[in-house]
């Protein structure tokens, strides 16, 4: 059976299929990814089908994320635009279902919908954030409150905002297919009149399911490399610095190329190395920032390019990031408290459930109105409440470790790898 998975988005949203891919190939499945040029050595280098779709990782964040103001009419504007520019992805995402037999796709990969509809395959939706109806919680809303029917109203509104996000170009591409367009209250839930298998990319820890959720939603865990002795560019340099001293803090904003990211670092940076003793690990596009305002505590300071969380994390006393799906479950494996400081998206929510699980301060919304006060107040009491440190080793026993395993053996189940050829 060939399964095509489409991923668009950062190196984060790529990752994830990559690791679900080895457990596919090693069950017998012929399986491929479509995604950015730029990824196109992290796939084959797994021994995965590379397959190319137009566009650009950076761009793509920076219009959808880091430097938007996340507000519903840019998003939907912005993807809008994307496929406006990239007329060519059409036939990328035709010739790439018309011999599939199977496709996955997440958020930004949803055209593939459609595809599978007009060719007769079976298509499994998959998320790192909770997209179900529900009145527990709202992923993409960054309230706080939860278990009410404003929870309930803003999570169908997003899931409606998304599903018209591209509904003019959308149903330009149905009617290209020989489809009948879509309204805009379509459910994507069902595709042919059936509910599809839909697999979230998260652990129940942190956000557990609703009861009222259909059996064909399945929570599988996060989609991560078992940990491994894996090497990397100034591994022995970063092992001296972590093995000279007590554990460092970590800071980190993934690939979030927000405009003003280094006046975040700076922020961050005063405040450990001025507020406390702590030393901290921060990426290399910090040297300049650290030769420039923080000369006299370059002792204090380890510069990194990628590193293995695996490896990492293990060693550091806290961690602040973007609150990215990835980061914020490697951070609760290890048992590491965080704080994380939201650039838009999904990422306040998994802020938000931190905080509720009580591994880490209330999250910081970069982008509304954040003061340099705040986020000096939220990691302080990051590095010297004992509770967060004490719930994140608590928690870590309890989360999973094997979600691509999980979701391959649901994929294996329904659609067996010996059936090649098959249509629903």
């Amino acid at each position: 059976m060939t399964v095509t998975a489409f991923t668009l988005g950062s190196y984060g949203d790529v990752a994830p299929f990559v690791v679900l891919g080895r457990e596919l190939l090693a069950r017998g499945y012929d399986y491929r990814i479509a995604t950015y040029e730029a990824f196109r050595a992290r796939v084959e280098g797994a021994g995965i089908t590379f397959i190319r779709i137009s566009g650009d990782s950076e761009e793509m964040v920076s219009l959808l994320l880091s430097d938007s103001e996340n507000g519903a009419g840019e998003g939907m504007n912005g993807i809008q635009y994307l496929l406006n520019k990239y007329p060519q992805m059409y036939e990328e995402f035709y010739r790439a279902c018309a011999d599939s037999d199977l496709v996955i796709y997440m958020q930004f990969g949803s055209p593939a919908y459609h595809f599978a509809e007009k060719f007769g395959i079976p298509a499994i939706r998959t998320y790192v954030f909770p997209f179900e109806l529900t009145n527990r919680y709202c992923s993409l809303s960054d309230s706080m409150k939860r278990n009410s029917l404003v929870c309930g109203f803003k999570n169908f509104m997003c899931r409606t905002l998304m599903a018209n996000a591209a509904y003019s170009v959308m149903n330009d591409w149905r009617r290209r297919l020989g489809l009948k367009p879509n309204g805009r209250l379509h459910d994507y839930t069902r595709l042919r009149g059936e509910k599809m298998l839909t697999l979230y990319q998260y652990d129940a820890i942190l956000a557990p399911p609703d009861p009222k959720w259909a059996d064909c939603v399945c929570l599988t865990g996060n989609w991560t490399d078992p940990p491994q002795d894996k090497d990397f560019e100034g591994r022995d340099r970063l092992e001296a610095f972590l093995s000279a001293g007590e554990a460092p803090v970590y800071a980190g904003f993934g690939s979030m190329n927000y405009k003003d990211l280094l006046s975040l670092y700076a922020m961050v940076l005063e405040t450990v190395l001025e507020k406390t003793e702590k030393r901290i690990v921060v990426p290399e596009i910090c040297r300049g920032l650290l030769e420039e305002c923080f000369p006299s505590f370059l002792d204090r300071v380890a510069l990194v390019g990628f590193v293995p969380f695996d490896y990492l994390f293990p060693r550091v006393c806290a961690a602040i990031h973007h609150g990215g799906n990835g980061t914020t479950h490697a951070a609760l494996r290890c048992g590491v408290p965080q704080l994380i400081m939201a650039f838009g998206a999904d990422q306040m929510f998994w802020g938000g459930q931190s905080y509720y699980l009580g591994t880490g301060p209330e999250p910081v919304n970069v982008k509304k109105n954040m003061t340099k006060e705040q986020t000096e107040k939220q990691i302080l009491a990051l590095l010297s409440r004992q509770a967060y440190a004490d719930n994140a080793i608590k928690y870590s026993r309890l989360v999973s470790t094997d979600g691509a395993r999980r979701a391959a053996d649901i994929i294996a189940k329904r659609y067996p790898p010996a059936g090649k050829g098959i249509k629903e």
